[in-house]
């Protein structure tokens, strides 16, 4: 008894306490491990969940300003574009414009979230609708310019430009690769963001130096990888890549629930509201609600199938698609301003007033200014069975688009009328006018005005 008693007063021995001491420092060792692991597990959810927020925020901005912002390239928060195309296709998303924080586009380790849009939408493709890059159009007149039916991606056209996105599935992300459907988490991605995370700097700062999908990922082509993740040191990989498709963007901002903003507000009048929206409008559609006298605002997502008279009053009437065959529309009188995206497959009067007609695309069928001090911008060709004309009037036409340099061709006579009219020939030089016989083609204008010659100078010749 007296020796159990002794040994409890001498307490452990050294060899003991080293035994326990290295047991502590195992435990402790695990439970730290196992601490830092659950930490970058989470700081990756909290990168997810910040792609999540970007996204949602870039389709909100698109229902409101009718196109998805450009990429970011200065880190100022801002959108960085060149009139309506962007100066590159890869940066960071415009947080300011967003109405986010920097931090909100970075990823845990302070690393910025990549943005990369369609690879034609910092080229003359950005305001072309049949190409996917027309998404990030900003034309400054507040409508879509793209449509449903006409811009990619469709069931046979992926669209040029877009990303390939593989999956976890994919041992790797190149051209052999996506031709298996099985491996594509997107096959036509017209933005893709990319969290880099924990190697973050170094994919950024040295892409080279990376391997696998982190290399894929920070390289500047049309193949982005969501690898599997792992923490092993020989293959670590915590990339978070998410896609958003074209289809996904026309959801958005080309369905009913968009909020409308058009139309800029009205000195005096604050925002016009719409007096009446649909996706068509066709001969089923009770156009009385359309018909009538007074100031109408009629919004129209996709085309218009059958004829229109607007009747008296400033009309307002924008249409995202076309004008189809048969659907004549007369504005009457008033200040009336006419928008169409696509096609004019069918004739325009605009009557009497101060009016201004935007049109997407090539003039095919008759148009009819009427009379009033009229502004026009036909942003395509004058087609050889066109007819133009403008009656009595002060005119401003604008023939061209400054970013399709294959715009502006005139194949049919355009005629001013009376009073002073001006003619802006947003794609010709007074060379190529000389060239081109133009004269032969106008009568009725005063002055001509050809395009920028890159110093902000326009030459210019008045007409007898």
């Amino acid at each position: 008894m007296s020796s159990l008693i002794s040994r409890k007063q001498q307490g452990f021995t050294l060899v003991e306490i080293a035994i326990v001491l290295v047991i502590i420092g195992v435990l402790s060792t695990g439970a730290l491990l196992g601490l830092g692991e659950f930490r970058s597990v989470q700081s990756v959810k909290e990168g997810g969940q910040k792609i999540d927020n970007i996204k949602k925020q870039l389709l909100i901005f698109g229902q409101v300003n009718k196109f998805l912002p450009c990429p970011d390239t200065d880190f100022d928060g801002f959108e960085n574009r060149s009139g309506s195309a962007c100066l590159s296709d890869v940066g960071t998303a415009p947080y300011v414009d967003l109405g986010l924080q920097r931090e909100d586009v970075e990823d845990t380790w302070g690393n910025f979230i990549r943005y990369a849009v369609n690879r034609g939408a910092d080229t003359g493709f950005v305001c072309d609708k049949r190409h996917s890059a027309s998404y990030f159009c900003n034309s400054g007149f507040g409508v879509n310019w793209f449509t449903f039916t006409e811009t990619p991606p469709l069931s046979t056209d992926r669209g040029d430009g877009n990303y390939f996105v593989c999956n976890e599935s994919a041992a790797s992300c190149n051209a052999l690769s996506v031709t298996n459907r099985a491996n594509l988490s997107y096959e036509s991605a017209s933005v893709v963001l990319v969290a880099y995370n924990q190697d973050g700097h170094q994919a950024l700062t040295n892409c080279a130096s990376m391997s696998g999908a982190s290399r894929v990922n920070c390289e500047s082509d049309e193949y982005y990888h969501q690898g599997v993740r792992t923490s092993d040191e020989a293959n670590f990989y915590d990339d978070i890549v998410v896609g958003i498709s074209g289809i996904e963007i026309k959801r958005a901002m080309l369905g009913k629930t968009v909020t409308w903003n058009e139309y800029p507000a009205i000195v005096g009048q604050g925002q016009l509201e719409p007096t009446y929206e649909d996706f068509d409008i066709t001969v089923a559609d009770n156009q009385a609600e359309i018909e009538t006298a007074g100031d109408d605002v009629v919004l129209v997502k996709r085309n218009v199938d059958t004829a229109l008279d607007l009747g008296s009053g400033d009309d307002y009437i924008a249409i995202g698609n076309d004008l189809d065959y048969g659907a004549n529309l007369i504005t009457g009188t008033g200040n009336d301003s006419v928008y169409i995206v696509g096609l004019a497959n069918s004739g325009v009067s605009l009557g009497s007033g101060d009016d201004a007609f935007v049109l997407g695309t090539n003039l095919t069928q008759v148009l009819d200014a009427g009379t009033g001090n009229d502004k026009i911008w036909i942003q395509g060709d004058i087609e050889s069975t066109a007819t133009f004309t403008l009656g009595a009037g002060d005119d401003v036409v604008w023939l061209g688009e400054s970013t399709d340099i294959t715009s502006s061709n005139l194949l049919s006579t355009i005629d001013g009328g009376t009073d002073y009219d001006i003619l802006v020939l947003e794609n010709m030089t007074q060379s190529d006018w000389n060239t081109a016989n133009g004269l032969s083609y106008i009568t009725g204008f005063e002055l001509v005005i050809f395009k920028d010659d890159g110093t902000g100078t326009r030459e210019y010749i008045t007409l007898p």
